[in-house]
């Protein structure tokens, strides 16, 4: 097979990365402009600006939704995958020689040149504190420097190698008594300023607003209306024996290959159900919040450009519509919570696509589904298992479920304002 050139740098190349479903290539050079490319075509998706040196490293984290450089310019950088945009920028007194996320996300380290009278610095951060500027833990490096380094297992330690040969390990075990892992019970952004949104532009007219928006807000509305895993929403398909259109919404049965992590050995799968908003909407506005109406539309406008694809969601770059990865998924519901939030002047440090579940069910409870119906509508052994959910196969349970973890939330909303 003829190898695929990548025309995009001006010097010779320092690293190139994959993320991990290998869907995206990441490169930077000796010039100042990293690169990200489609790996399948070798089309330049877009570049990183900011940098005014070489630079040296990047690294993508697990969930693609950020982008690490380490420059010769004295600084390391922080990216949205998605826009390009810059998110944190970290100064440092030398030169930036490597640098990487840890496994989960959580952690990013970086390490310094020894040059200028300063010593070889490895730095490492805790992702949600990085406006503070300060690190977690700094370890000095009194041999030669580090010419390259990568996390190990567990992020307990880091694998560096030096310029005189050796390879060392570093303990950073200790980095878990300086910043405990706290988990919080709800994510750090609100979920009806983001409803409220998807009413407007650039979400709105569906039939004629781009084809990312709409994109963007059918995935977010499915996840909301079924509270799905990522991974099942990327097995859902348009093909008659996955998909049925009905007179109160639309059942949807992920891939008959697809087994999710809660599924039984030898029970059958029950269908999504995503319902009709139209016996429930009291407002205009709350129609348009509609997940079936959203998935009517999104079919009906991706069905020319599929070629023979069966997947329900697709990429939505011009002349490139191919399945889309779990990873691009996630990136979708977390790019729309972004834009929605941060539009209004709200910075958010951090947002994973698994909020969406755990929203979704805790505004159906507290908008009166009880904790029997929200089990009974979804794959459970017992209530415990608070974390996935599915919508069954009776109709006005089904409904039910959406209803209250969409309009149920605006509702709530509209009369808290009120009070």
């Amino acid at each position: 097979q003829k190898p695929i050139l990548l025309h995009g740098h001006e010097r010779s190349i320092t690293q190139i990365k994959y993320n991990r479903e290998g869907d995206l290539i990441f490169s930077c050079a000796k010039d100042s402009q990293p690169n990200v490319w489609y790996s399948l075509n070798g089309e330049r998706l877009g570049s990183f600006k900011g940098h005014n040196g070489a630079v040296w490293n990047i690294d993508v984290n697990w969930d693609t939704t950020k982008v690490l450089t380490g420059s010769a310019d004295n600084s390391c950088r922080v990216w949205d995958c998605e826009t390009g945009k810059q998110l944190t920028l970290l100064e440092t007194a030398t030169a930036v020689r490597t640098c990487g996320f840890s496994f989960s996300g959580r952690y990013l380290m970086y390490t310094t040149d020894k040059t200028m009278g300063r010593p070889c610095e490895v730095h490492i951060f805790d992702v949600n504190n990085l406006r503070s500027g300060e690190p977690e833990i700094v370890i000095p490096i009194s041999s030669s420097k580090i010419t390259a380094a990568v996390w190990g297992p567990y992020e307990e330690y880091i694998i560096a190698g030096h310029e005189n040969g050796e390879i060392a390990h570093y303990d950073v075990k200790g980095i878990y008594n300086v910043s405990p892992t706290v988990k919080t019970l709800l994510p750090n952004w609100d979920l009806p300023p983001v409803l409220w949104s998807l009413c407007d532009s650039p979400f709105e007219p569906l039939g004629s607003c781009d084809l990312k928006y709409l994109t963007w807000k059918t995935v977010f509305l499915v996840a909301m209306a079924t509270a799905s895993r990522v991974s099942e929403i990327h097995a859902l398909s348009i093909d008659s024996q996955h998909m049925r259109f009905e007179k109160n919404g639309i059942r949807l049965l992920p891939n008959l290959n697809f087994l999710a992590k809660t599924q039984r050995l030898g029970k059958p799968w029950d269908p999504l159900f995503v319902p009709e908003f139209n016996t429930y909407a009291t407002e205009a506005r709350d129609q348009l919040l509609c997940p079936c109406r959203a998935l009517r539309m999104y079919v009906k406008r991706t069905k020319t450009l599929r070629n023979r694809e069966t997947a329900l969601f697709v990429t939505y770059k011009q002349n490139y519509h191919q399945r889309a990865s779990k990873d691009s998924i996630s990136r979708w519901i977390v790019s729309l919570i972004r834009y929605c939030v941060e539009t209004k002047g709200i910075n958010l440090t951090s947002v994973r696509a698994h909020d969406t579940r755990r929203l979704s069910t805790s505004w159906a409870l507290f908008n009166g589904a009880s904790t029997e119906e929200i089990v009974k509508a979804a794959h459970w052994a017992n209530e415990s298992t608070f974390t996935s959910f599915y919508m069954r196969d009776v109709p006005s349970q089904e409904a039910r479920f959406a209803r209250l973890s969409i309009l149920g939330t605006l509702k709530a909303n509209q009369h808290k304002k009120k009070d």
